[in-house]
Formats: structure tokens, sequence, C-alpha cells
């Protein structure tokens, strides 16, 4: 974070230096704008152009070849386009150098105070801090899960609006074995995301609190999951978690089942792999079932 506010600085004193240098310089450029324009002959150039459009008009009437009456309208045009160019030609006289100065100087100053406002009221200062610390653990040659935990949850403790630093030892709690800690640390990613109607984080939070109870089904996951079915249907996390404990039950047709709905929205390979083993352990399982004369037990797994 520090970084952050002293790279701000470095760019805002670089401006800083480019408005100073070229307000130094304003007497410099307004000087030669003044000698070009006192040195300025375009009025008189004007002239010699009339006159001598002026002769030529005087050698055609002497010539004849105009009209007295054709001369006069000739040459008043002229006149007027003489005129015309004149007023043209006539320049404003240039302001101060430093006029305007002041209040170019407020703007600039109200520009930086409303940035550095903008930012720390709608900015993610939280997460370039977060960042920094992931990059201290990389940097600090001890990756382990337990380093992470440990200064994320320091991070959460400085920060607990941050929806991202839940969302970081999510994962890290569920991975560690930390069920409990893993339920409460999604639930605040769901709660500060306002996302108490995704089904996918839903799905995530009853997994995590079926592991967190000991693999024991029991009312509230149930709950969550019968939200996740009428938000998602085909939820792949939730068929996953179904799938699970139908083939608990031993009930293997139900866990193919759902394990196939989950294979059929699922994006990680991973998971995939494990989903495709399952189904093919209930197969056999099934099977065995079958030889045996046992026919599996009717499914729990459809909640209500």
């Amino acid at each position: 974070m520090l970084a952050l506010w002293i790279g701000m600085a470095v760019l805002a004193a670089v401006f800083a230096l480019f408005a100073l240098w070229a307000w130094r310089l304003a007497p410099q450029f307004a000087q030669a704008q003044q000698r070009f324009e006192q040195e300025d002959n375009t009025t008189a150039a004007n002239v010699r152009i009339f006159y001598t459009r002026l002769a030529e008009l005087e050698q055609q009437r002497d010539d004849q070849t105009l009209s007295a009456q054709q001369f006069d309208e000739a040459r008043l045009d002229l006149e007027r386009s003489l005129l015309s160019d004149s007023t043209a030609a006539h320049k404003q006289a240039l302001a101060g150098p430093y006029q305007g100065s002041l209040w170019w100087s407020l703007a600039i100053v109200a520009a930086v105070v409303l940035a550095v406002v903008a930012y720390l009221n709608t900015g993610s200062s939280s997460n370039v801090e977060l960042y920094g610390v992931r990059q201290s653990i990389e940097q600090s040659g001890d990756t382990s899960p337990a380093h992470y935990i440990e200064r994320f949850e320091a991070e959460a403790k400085r920060h607990p609006g941050n929806a991202d630093v839940w969302a970081l030892l999510y994962p890290l709690y569920r991975d560690s074995g930390r069920y409990q800690d893993a339920v409460g640390a999604l639930s605040k990613v769901i709660t500060l995301r306002d996302a108490e109607h995704d089904p996918a984080l839903l799905a995530e939070l009853a997994q995590a609190k079926f592991f967190a109870s000991g693999r024991v089904m029991n009312s509230d996951i149930a709950a969550t999951l019968n939200e996740v079915k009428r938000l998602d249907p085909r939820q792949p996390t939730m068929h996953s978690l179904l799938g699970f404990t139908d083939f608990t039950r031993g009930n293997y047709q139900g866990a193919i089942d759902h394990w196939r709905l989950a294979l059929a929205g699922q994006s990680n390979n991973a998971d995939e792999t494990t989903l495709r083993q399952g189904i093919a352990l209930a197969r056999q399982r099934l099977a065995q079932a079958g030889a045996n004369g046992s026919p599996d037990s009717p499914s729990n797994g459809n909640l209500r």
C-alpha cells in the first residue's frame, strides 16, 4: 500500500513540475507573440495589393474594356475587400502571461484532492494490501497453507468488510479440514457480496456445512439445498453432494443419476475425473447388489 501512495505522489509531483515549467515559460511565449504581432505586416501587404489591383482597374478603364459604371462597382468591391481584410487582421490585445493562473492552480489542486477522496471511498486499497501480503508470502519462502491462513486472518481482522480476503480464506480452511471455519468464511463472502441468491455459492455453503457436521445431512443443509434446487435445478455442486449422500446410503442408482447431472455441468477436469470414478464405482456396487439379489435401498437424496 505504501508503494501505491508513493507512486501517486510521484505522479502528482511530475505533473506539478510540468505545470510549473509551463508557468515559468509563459512570459517568454507572451513576449514572442507580442513581437510577432508588432512585426506583422499583413495590413501593409493588403494595401499594396489594393493599389496594384486598383491600377489594373484604371488601366482597363483607360483601355475602355471597362465602362465607368463597371469601374466604380469594381473599385467599390475592392475597397470593401480591403476594409474586410483590415478588420479581420485587427487582433485583440494579449492578456497578461499569468492571468488565470490562480484559478488553474486551484483547479489542479481540487482535481488531485477529489481523485484521492474518490479512491479512498470507491477504490480497492484493501485489495492492494492483500496483493502485497500474497507477494510477501511468496517471497518469504514459506508458502504453506498455515502461513497463508495466518497472514490472511490478520488481514481479515484489519478489513473484516473485504469479501475478497474471506474468499481466499475459504478454500484454505476447506482444504485444511477446518470445515467450520470454512462455513464462516463462505457465509461472510455471501453476505458481503449480497449473494444470498447465488446458487453456486449456496451449493458450496451446503457442502461445507455437510462436512462440518461430520457428513450428516441435517435440516439446515437440506433447506440450503432446496433453495439451490429452486434457483438452479441442475447445479453441479448440489448434485455432487446429493450423489455422495445417496452413495453412502446404498442408493447407487440415485448416486449415478446425481453424479451424471453434476458431470454435465462440471468444467473442472479434476472434479470430472472424480465424478467418473464415482459413477463407475456406483455401477459396480449396483451390479454386485443385483447379482446378490439385494435391490438398492430407496433414494433418500431427494430432499423436500
